[in-house]
């Protein structure tokens, strides 16, 4: 019961996340994650905090956050659904709802490229011409992510981790006495005989989610140089220090090791795809 109680807690807790705000920016009022799914591809002026700054609009791109959210939604329906109608198939639903939502979590935050904006939307400066017509440039304005996005990949992990659980006890509550054996069975109990086996899934599955969701929790861009940091020893604000540039070591691993890992997995999903068809 518990672990029900729980499971349910940690979803709806992933949708309050969008309370919070998924991008602050100095002397403008931050964005949360409501403003970024209602305001899909509407472009809005930032709203100023203090008097004579310059004007900034922003792009919402979040689709893929919006399909978090709605997904999120989904495995609540179907986890109530689980504890009241007992519908093993609803947990089942509710397990792939997760799945699904941490993945697109993650495509919504692999869309970054220079800066931290580009995870969510795009920033454009507004200027007036002599004309009186308005023209927009490219931004170069300070912004880091916010509380929000950073806690819903804490706990999209903590909702895929309880679900999961729940689903196992589920299953072996239904099986129990059941000597039946699976290929699904066998071959898991084949994978747990082999340990080596175990820590590179673990080993892999970390480096997937530091490259694709580390990003995240940096406050630093991809590109901005800085000379004044260069070649900067570990330390408590930068992890693995710089390089040459002023450029944060770490950071750039994670962005470079999404592709290393996009290039190496793509041929396997590729040929796994097929093999379902």
């Amino acid at each position: 019961m518990k672990i029900k109680i729980f499971t349910i807690i940690s979803l709806i807790a992933a949708v309050l996340c969008y309370i919070f705000p998924f991008l602050t920016f100095k002397d403008y009022k931050s964005i949360n994650g409501f403003y970024l799914i209602t305001s899909l591809f509407k472009r809005k002026e930032l709203h100023k905090l203090t008097e004579n700054i310059q004007t900034y609009v922003f792009t919402s791109t979040s689709v893929p956050l919006l399909v978090t959210f709605l997904l999120f939604i989904t495995a609540i329906a179907l986890v109530v659904y689980y504890h009241f109608g007992k519908s093993s198939k609803a947990l089942s639903g509710a397990l792939g709802a997760v799945i699904c939502a941490v993945i697109s979590y993650g495509i919504q935050l692999s869309n970054s490229q220079t800066s931290i904006t580009d995870f969510f939307g795009t920033i454009l400066l507004e200027l007036k011409t002599g004309d009186g017509n308005t023209i927009f440039k490219t931004s170069d304005i300070t912004s880091q992510t916010g509380l929000g996005a950073k806690l819903l990949v804490i706990v999209s992990f903590v909702s895929l981790i309880f679900v999961a659980v729940l689903k196992i006890m589920d299953t072996r509550e239904r099986n129990k006495g059941d000597n039946i054996q699976t290929p699904w069975t066998m071959a898991i109990k084949q994978f747990k005989r082999n340990k080596l086996a175990i820590v590179g899934l673990f080993l892999i599955s970390f480096l997937i989610i530091i490259c694709f969701y580390g990003p995240v929790f940096s406050k630093y861009p991809l590109l901005k140089t800085d000379i004044i940091m260069a070649k900067l020893k570990p330390g408590p604000g930068h992890l693995l220090g710089t390089d040459s540039s002023g450029r944060d070591i770490l950071t750039r691993l994670m962005y470079g090791g999404r592709i290393s890992i996009t290039v190496a997995l793509l041929p396997y999903c590729w040929k796994y795809f097929w093999v379902l068809l």
